[in-house]
């Protein structure tokens, strides 16, 4: 196997890779002297080692270079997200546009991005842009992603999407014209869910089988209606989904992670804005479950209309894993962004079939910047079977909302 290399402030790094074709990561560094370590263990190499077709040997390093990203829009969300481009370093935020001009400037001078446009056209003509991060509301996401894979552009984009058929339509135009679709879930870059997965996988035998995950729960919930009821999240024409789009992809996602299948079917309940109304209104409370091979279940909640929480919980025959913020972090800091750091230590239990309990520590770690690393190593060869692992992921969670959104507004078990 070949050293491992280091990674200094910008510079255009080397991933390593062997003969069994498993990756081994630089450490990687902040621009400050803050380092994030340990970087070996992302999520990123633990799903290209475990679906990876052995290859013959060739050279050994393939070279990971920074990306430089625009920002297609100025929405409160991408303040975050440019702070984790500026901690990673295989990350270069480079360009923002706006359909105002002043206010593309003044973002790209609050979040320190050297160039602007006046219009998204513009900035996809820039030939200094590799990628292209998309933060628009989900009505407005189609036609920037269409537009980006054709200027050849990468894309991450925000969730959730119109529709399954949506998210295989972006794919196919990205694929055909060879660049890198992801969606921006980061939760799933951070090393807790790597540690979270490796435990539960530990008892997480083949379904039917003594120690298989037998249940799933989680819940994402944060008092938005009555604290900010204009909010786009109940404009039924930019998110549609209302709080299962906005909060449910989250629960979705790491229920299905875990299992790491499909349900067979799901079914769920919902309460709508405008006086209930499904037919004007947007979901603002959604409680729901799915089923899995072999009689499994998971169950989840989400809600614009309660306090603050992000729990989950994995359940084996013979363990509890439990975590209590599975999408941000609370740790020494407010649920809410932009702020000031986002570098936190992580925690979560594992409890067995007597009561004991023992808490295991992650050490700090920018889920935010992590993102942005493991894009870069995808966008080395977007089109291989392993780096087209993040869109299938997108697809499935995407299906699996489709089918819970039917079930809540027609009351009835939606097959999948």
């Amino acid at each position: 196997m070949c050293p491992r290399l280091s990674a200094k402030d910008r510079p255009h790094p080397n991933t390593q890779q062997n003969k069994q074709g498993s990756f081994a990561f630089p450490q990687q560094h902040t621009k400050q002297a803050n380092k994030r370590e340990n970087t070996t263990s992302s999520t990123t190499q633990r799903l290209l080692m475990s679906t990876m077709e052995t290859r013959q040997e060739e050279d050994c390093t393939t070279e990971v270079r920074a990306l430089r990203w625009g920002i297609l829009s100025t929405a409160n969300i991408a303040i975050k997200v440019i702070d984790g481009m500026h901690k990673s370093p295989f990350a270069v935020p480079t360009a923002v546009a706006s359909r105002s001009l002043d206010k593309a400037k003044k973002f790209a001078e609050l979040t320190r991005v050297p160039k602007y446009y006046g219009s998204y056209d513009e900035l996809l003509r820039d030939e200094e842009i590799d990628a292209i991060y998309i933060p628009v509301p989900t009505g407005l996401r189609t036609s920037l992603v269409f537009s980006a894979a054709k200027a050849k552009k990468h894309v991450l984009a925000e969730k959730p999407f119109l529709s399954s058929e949506n998210v295989e339509e972006m794919r196919r135009v990205c694929q055909e014209n060879g660049v890198m679709f992801m969606d921006n879930t980061m939760w799933l870059h951070h090393k807790r869910t790597l540690d979270i997965k490796q435990k539960v996988d530990m008892f997480n035998k083949e379904p039917g089988t003594v120690g298989a995950l037998q249940k799933a729960r989680a819940s994402f919930n944060y008092n938005l209606l009555h604290v900010d009821p204009n909010n786009i999240r109940f404009d039924r024409a930019l998110e549609p989904y209302g709080a299962l789009g906005d909060l449910g992809w989250y629960c979705i996602g790491h229920i299905l992670h875990f299992f790491n299948e499909l349900p067979t079917k799901v079914w769920a309940t919902a309460d709508y804005s405008h006086d209930n109304d499904k037919d004007k209104g947007v979901i603002v409370r959604c409680d729901g479950v799915l089923w899995f091979s072999h009689g499994r279940k998971a169950s989840f909640d989400c809600s614009f209309l309660e306090c603050t929480i992000q729990d989950a919980e994995y359940i084996t025959e013979s363990s509890i894993v439990r975590v209590h913020d599975f999408v941000i972090p609370f740790e020494n800091d407010p649920f809410a962004f932009p702020r000031e750091k986002y570098d936190a230590t992580t925690r979560y239990t594992e409890s067995n079939d007597i009561g004991i309990t023992k808490q295991h520590v992650v050490d700090s770690h920018t889920q935010h910047a992590q993102v942005f690393d493991d894009f870069a190593v995808a966008s080395i060869s977007p089109l291989s079977k392993e780096s087209q692992i993040w869109a299938e992921r997108t697809l499935g969670n995407m299906r699996v909302l489709d089918a819970l959104f039917q079930s809540a507004y027609t009351e009835q078990v939606v097959q999948l």
